[in-house]
């Protein structure tokens, strides 16, 4: 979480590595900034992990300031917003520090990560007029998803509710279900194809992980130019 403020710097603010007077890359001038979490309930079920069993934060921005960052103001809107019309006075450290408070959720939530299904929600459903995230989307922008989780997808097909009921001990311990019964998870390639619905021009989807990996996959252990696989 402490990173979260050098990730945004990195774009609204890049840095001059070579000295030549110039940024290393063009500094992004038009920014909404939004936080979602992977908790999409777990269809009426109780589990004592998820605290809203019917749809948890359903893919809306999370903009409640985090206990665990100091100076945080009491609250802040649905997705920050710096622009032409106001980097002036809202400089991109203070966007990072705001990105920060609404950013660091900790990993205390929900035990079902529903990371797609959330991605979906917020980026096509909530995005329409009179809904959670509404004005977030722009038709010209460039749309860039970035996961930040320990934790493999469990995007639970809603044919599955079972999958959150914790008396059938037939289908294993809570915890693991998702490993057990990929059958009962939603295929990656149908939210791949609903990301892609979102632009024409699909050079104007990002999508990027800042994932962790198995201990035991040394293989996958290391910085992304030295992975060959």
């Amino acid at each position: 979480g402490m990173r979260l403020p050098d990730l945004l710097s990195g774009l609204i603010d890049p840095p001059d590595s070579d000295g030549d007077g110039n940024p290393d890359v063009p500094p992004v001038r038009d920014l909404h900034l939004g936080v979602i979490t992977s908790d999409m309930g777990t269809m009426g079920h109780r589990v004592d992990t998820c605290s809203s069993p019917d749809g948890g934060d359903d893919g809306c921005f999370q903009h409640d300031s985090s206990p665990a960052v100091g100076g945080c103001a009491a609250g802040y809107s649905p997705f920050l917003s710096r622009n032409p019309g106001n980097s002036a006075t809202y400089t991109a450290d203070q966007m990072a520090g705001d990105f920060s408070c609404i950013a660091t959720l900790g990993t205390n939530g929900c035990g079902f990560e529903q990371q797609f299904k959330a991605m979906c929600k917020a980026t096509i459903d909530n995005a329409a007029p009179g809904a959670c995230n509404a004005g977030f989307l722009r038709e010209d922008s460039i749309i860039a998803v970035v996961f930040v989780t320990d934790e493999n997808d469990c995007s639970v097909d809603p044919a599955h509710p079972e999958m959150f009921d914790e008396s059938r001990r037939d289908l294993g311990h809570l915890n693991v279900r998702c490993f057990l019964h990929p059958d009962y998870v939603e295929s990656v390639d149908g939210y791949f194809t609903a990301l892609r619905s979102l632009r024409a021009d699909t050079r104007k989807i990002v999508l990027a992980m800042i994932v962790g990996v198995p201990p035991d996959a040394p293989a996958c252990n290391g910085t992304g130019e030295t992975l060959a696989g």
